[in-house]
């Protein structure tokens, strides 16, 4: 929750500045603040580690992505605890932490298309291949959104224009649910599809396998460079 400073002049805790009265109302706890810090930096390293061992480039980087946001969003929070009035720790914080999840929610839209795959393409309303193209841009539209508002909210000098960067930044967060909410539907469609549970129930399991995707997607990455995974 954010709340309205003592005054616009206040930059750093002083009898006359506490720390009551900064954007937050409190200094973030160093403890948690750390401890969130070095758990997602040691995420990023694992998963570097695994997309390069596996060669799946397009999902690692889009979560590795949203670990160093983690990380250095935190690093803001540390710096909001040493200063509960720093601009730049504040600035930092809201922007990282805020579209940090954008990025995961895109690496779970790239393994969409093999999900579908594996589960039986002729069950999915849409071919495989068009739901990371949907539902990365819809992402990205998100991210935007939120990267706007986190903009707004951080530079603004006012109530009325932080508020305005607040309404920003949760129009992205409703608009990046819905789409999650949409990539959930379409995996629950195929699974739910009484063909496949009629399968499942024989015993019957789909011809494509999870190393299938796996090596897929590094023939497809390796022969288009370019291509969406």
């Amino acid at each position: 929750m954010l709340v309205n400073r003592s005054t616009p002049d206040c930059t750093e805790v002083t009898p006359d500045c506490p720390v009551s009265g900064s954007i937050y109302g409190y200094a973030p706890n160093i403890a948690a603040s750390y401890a969130f810090a070095i758990s997602f930096g040691l995420c990023a390293l694992i998963q570097f580690i695994q997309m390069l061992k596996w060669r799946m480039w397009s999902f690692g980087i889009a979560v590795i992505l949203g670990a160093i946001s983690e990380v250095i969003g935190y690093i803001g929070r540390i710096i909001l605890h040493s200063n509960a009035y720093s601009s730049a720790g504040f600035e930092t914080q809201i922007c990282t932490l805020t579209m940090a999840p954008a990025f995961w929610s895109a690496a779970i839209y790239l393994t969409l298309k093999h999900e579908v795959n594996v589960l039986g393409p002729k069950f999915s309303p849409l071919k495989a291949k068009w739901y990371p193209y949907i539902f990365v841009t819809c992402d990205l539209i998100s991210l935007s959104l939120q990267g706007a508002g986190g903009g707004l909210a951080a530079t603004a000098t006012t109530s009325q224009g932080s508020a305005i960067g607040s309404n920003v930044m949760m129009a992205g967060i409703v608009w990046q649910v819905a789409t999650l909410m949409c990539a959930v539907a379409v995996a629950v469609l195929c699974i739910a599809h009484p063909g496949y549970c009629f399968k499942q129930m024989r015993g019957e399991t789909p011809k494509s396998t999870v190393e299938d995707t796996v090596l897929l997607e590094q023939k497809t990455e390796y022969n288009g460079g370019h291509s969406m995974a």
